[in-house]
């Protein structure tokens, strides 16, 4: 941070340098904050607008209703079933090509959205000058460990980071904590000893 802010408490956690991909993909290093900054958020935002699946999942309900006579409702649990039960009820068979469409479409913009995601960090933490075309030469597993990174600090969660990382910053949390401990001991004193009567 270039601005010296005058904090009265500081951040935790200083950003870190962790590594991410698999041996497929080549394994990069990238700053860890723990959060998303102001322009990352604001970038992603700005790309992430409009979803082709959710505007073609509308339109396909739509039709269904109305040729079906079903409700929207009905409709809709059935939509969001597929995605855990392949079975397509007896109903929805004459739409399976409108429905296949519908869950191309959903895939594109997960993609999309992995993409924007992966780019986001690039930009903001390797290469300003990273451009989407730069990011379509990236093996799949380097984008997608990207994406996950970004919702991880989106989150502000260790959790959603793969094991070695959170175990690494709870085992470094662990030890600031027992420090903190004998350091609060040490400058109460010791215990003073029971007068025996």
């Amino acid at each position: 941070m270039s601005i010296p802010l005058p904090f009265v408490i500081q951040p935790k956690r200083k950003p870190e340098k962790i590594k991410i991909g698999t041996e497929e993909s080549g394994i990069i290093e990238i700053l860890r904050y723990g959060y998303l900054t102001t322009g990352e958020k604001g970038a992603f935002q700005q790309v992430e607008t409009n979803k082709e699946g959710s505007a073609k999942m509308r339109e396909v309900v739509d039709i269904i209703v109305k040729e079906s006579g079903r409700s929207q409702k009905e409709v809709l649990a059935d939509f969001t079933r597929l995605g855990t039960d392949k079975s397509l009820p007896e109903y929805l068979e004459a739409f399976a090509v409108e429905i296949t469409e519908v869950l191309k479409s959903f895939d594109r913009d997960s993609t999309h959205t992995a993409l924007v995601k992966a780019l986001c960090l690039v930009i903001s933490r390797i290469d300003a000058e990273a451009t989407l075309d730069d990011l379509l030469e990236f093996h799949p597993d380097l984008i997608n460990a990207l994406a996950e990174l970004f919702d991880a600090e989106e989150a502000r969660s260790l959790a959603a980071l793969p094991s070695e990382y959170s175990d690494k910053v709870q085992q470094e949390e662990e030890t600031n904590s027992v420090k903190a401990a004998a350091t609060r001991q040490i400058k109460g004193g010791k215990p003073k000893a029971q007068a025996q009567s």
